[in-house]
């Protein structure tokens, strides 16, 4: 199969970045259900057409493989220390309100006469 992406090359990097980020994904989902998951006795060869068995035999092999469980490994530790798992990265809305405080701090001028500084407000929420 095959596609005619015109030859601009924002629109090309884009279109390609695209299929390669769906294709990750994809390989994703196959070893999370397919190899690790409930549905590990089961092959996607009936569910995916494009799919054949000795194109499975090659994937599920190369998953099994000790560098890639090395790799998973590795990830799977990293991910393990992520203590606010949103989409804010690692540091989550702990982190976001830390950098907005230090933010706020740097930005108000030092008061004057000796009383301390007022410490600055939080930042807004959104609350339902």
């Amino acid at each position: 199969m095959t596609f005619d992406i015109p030859n601009v090359t924002t629109l090309r990097n884009k279109c390609l970045s695209t299929v390669a980020e769906n294709f990750r994904n994809f390989k994703s989902k196959l070893t999370s259900r397919y190899i690790f998951g409930h549905l590990k006795h089961k092959s996607p060869c009936s569910a995916y057409k494009s799919i054949d068995e000795e194109t499975w035999r090659l994937f599920k092999e190369s998953r099994m493989s000790e560098e890639w469980q090395a790799i998973r490994s590795k990830a799977q530790g990293t991910s393990a220390h992520n203590k606010n798992p949103h989409l804010l990265s690692r540091g989550g809305y702990r982190k976001l309100e830390e950098k907005i405080l230090k933010q706020k701090t740097d930005a108000t001028p030092p008061s004057q006469g000796g009383s301390p500084p007022q410490p600055p407000s939080p930042p807004s929420r959104h609350e339902k």
